[in-house]
């Protein structure tokens, strides 16, 4: 079986598996306690982003489910801080990670598949430029920690850009 037929199939086992879980859930209210909806994105992400593993023969081909794992799962991530904080208005910059989440699924897509480097790159710079515009937005809108902490992240991102101007690499040849 061809690498597109196997990530098709990996795609209908996962909504298969999906569906079911969301009908048992809805079938036996007793479950819905022990399930938040948080969660329920984080057990998504880690549905796409297992196949990859299960199948190495296609992994290359496969690899790509990682990235909206990725975000599903920084997704989970911050609607399970917002609900165990009870802190929704930190909404307001939270979602500024979720482009960051974007590249770094691209980043371990391509670290996993194997693309070859560009990808890694790119998603790289979306994570980096990502979390400098939440500490940005952090600054103005977070509690006291992240004002502290979003003041220093955009230093440290200064700093970082700035030694990367002095750090040459060498031309391709």
């Amino acid at each position: 079986m061809d690498s597109n037929r196997r990530s098709g199939l990996a795609v209908a086992i996962l909504l298969i598996l999906a569906g079911a879980f969301f009908l048992l859930i809805n079938l036996v209210p007793q479950l819905q306690k022990l399930v938040s909806w948080p969660l329920i994105f984080i057990i998504l992400a880690a549905s796409f982003v297992i196949w990859p593993f299960i199948f190495p023969s296609v992994r290359r081909g496969l690899a790509g489910l990682i990235i909206p794992g990725t975000i599903l799962f920084v997704l989970g991530l911050i609607f399970w801080y917002c609900d165990f904080m009870n802190r929704w208005e930190d909404w307001a910059f939270l979602w500024t990670l979720i482009p960051g989440s974007v590249g770094l699924g691209m980043a371990l897509a391509d670290w996993v598949g194997g693309w070859g480097g560009d990808t890694a790159r790119v998603g790289g710079w979306m994570l980096i430029i990502s979390l400098l515009v939440f500490a940005v937005f952090a600054t103005f809108f977070g509690g006291s920690q992240l004002q502290i902490a979003g003041p220093a992240l955009v230093i440290l991102g200064g700093l970082v850009l700035l030694v990367r101007a002095f750090i040459h690499p060498k031309p391709k040849a």
